[in-house]
């Protein structure tokens, strides 16, 4: 394996980074993946337990 994730913080800053890369906005890439702008924030800033999963 070529990175080994320590915690949810790296795994936030993996997502923000992927997500700058394609180039998408929180909004847009939590369409895509059916979850919230907000709750793609909380991952992103690497918060591992969602209070709910609000799709769409």
């Amino acid at each position: 394996m070529k990175h080994l994730l320590l915690s949810s913080l790296q795994l936030g800053q993996l997502l923000k980074s992927a997500r700058k890369r394609m180039p998408l906005n929180q909004h847009e890439l939590g369409a895509r993946v059916g979850l919230s702008q907000a709750r793609i924030s909380q991952m992103e800033s690497g918060n591992p337990t969602p209070s709910r999963l609000t799709s769409y």
